[in-house]
């Protein structure tokens, strides 16, 4: 079964986030400089599930990571496998996170050994073409957009 298919505490315990690697790999290999935001349930110290839950959204959605090259962007980094999943609830807080720094999403499709980068503006333009979704788990709408969707982002390295 797909991990986005799992429920939250399978998705979070005792896991490795390639992506995440993936990400802190081709930003370190580019020399862009990067650092870690937020918090991950996957961290060595997580804040506890009914502790993370009392936060606000906005704080729970914080973006995975910051990079500065050029300019300052906040990174979401998703991984995946055939298809990009991104719930409504989190869209909602990205497009604020946005408003204070350019937002944009690093995923690796685990499935397809790809990378893409993306901003949130490019997001937009690929739900015309996207299906709407519920997990089962939450009852949480989400987006999914086919990895092919994604190749005109793709990393070539």
């Amino acid at each position: 079964m797909d991990d986005a298919n799992q429920d939250f505490l399978y998705r979070n315990t005792n896991r490795v986030d390639v992506a995440q690697i993936m990400a802190e790999e081709y930003f370190t290999s580019k020399n862009i400089f990067w650092r870690t935001l937020g918090s991950d349930p996957k961290d060595d110290s997580p804040i506890p599930m009914d502790m993370f839950f009392k936060m606000p959204p906005f704080i729970q959605k914080m973006p995975d990571m910051f990079a500065i090259n050029h300019q300052f962007v906040f990174v979401e980094v998703k991984g995946c496998k055939d298809s990009l999943k991104v719930k409504l609830s989190d869209w909602t807080q990205y497009i604020r996170w946005n408003d204070i720094a350019r937002f944009m999403f690093f995923v690796y499709s685990a499935a397809n050994e790809k990378k893409f980068l993306f901003y949130l503006e490019d997001f937009h333009r690929m739900l015309d073409t996207s299906t709407v979704g519920k997990y089962s788990d939450n009852n949480k709408v989400y987006w999914e957009i086919p990895i092919i969707e994604l190749e005109p982002y793709i990393i070539i390295q």
